[in-house]
């Protein structure tokens, strides 16, 4: 009879695919492996309160893993950046919307939606920008770099921060949800889109 010690050998070979036994193995886990025959066996093998204890240790490491895969799941869903582009001067607003579509189909920037507005100070000052949302899936100067190479602006003109708890406000923004002061902006925004045939909201594939 082997050793509680040559067992728990066994099943680290088992798990690795390096074991020469067949599909009959016995595992300790009580959720998967351990029919009410297995436990029987297991218990004969071992004592009682050394089989509780292994299947506890074992338990505890699945449960550990889960709580850490899931605590990173929703870290990696609450990190985004914030961003606000400015086009250049010179941009000729007919080429607008081929630029975002090329923006939003950029592998880095998977999960965006942005939007481009024209108007501020309530209708009085023209500055075409785009605002952004983008997951965090590379690293912030990767981002720069690429909208300003696209875009044909300097650096400088990429103002991106990172953001955890926000997103859902920040979406409402892009999608024109703002304050009361902010709706002439909003209103002259939509007829100079219209105007120039410039989407309301883009986003990639996937959202």
């Amino acid at each position: 009879m082997e050793t509680f010690k040559e067992h728990f050998k066994r099943e680290r070979q088992h798990e690795r695919g390096m074991c020469d036994c067949d599909d009959m193995c016995i595992y300790p886990d009580k959720n998967k492996y351990t029919s009410p025959e297995e436990r029987q066996l297991m218990m004969a093998a071992y004592s009682e309160q050394e089989y509780y204890n292994y299947v506890a240790r074992y338990q505890e490491r699945i449960d550990d893993m889960k709580r850490k895969a899931s605590l990173l799941v929703k870290k990696r869903e609450k990190q985004h950046y914030w961003i606000r582009a400015t086009f250049p001067k010179n941009q000729e607003l007919e080429e607008i919307d081929g630029l975002m579509n090329r923006i939003v189909n950029i592998k880095p920037f998977k999960g965006i939606i942005c939007n481009v507005e024209f108007w501020s100070d309530e209708g009085k000052n023209f500055n075409p920008h785009s605002h952004m949302l983008i997951p965090k899936n590379c690293k912030k100067s990767k981002i720069i770099k690429d909208l300003a190479r696209i875009l044909k602006v300097k650096e400088n003109m990429i103002e991106c921060k990172e953001i955890n708890k926000e997103s859902d406000l920040k979406i409402k923004y892009i999608m024109g949800e703002k304050q009361d002061n902010k709706l002439v902006n909003v209103f002259k925004d939509n007829e100079t889109r219209e105007k120039y045939n410039i989407d309301k909201v883009y986003k990639d594939n996937a959202c």
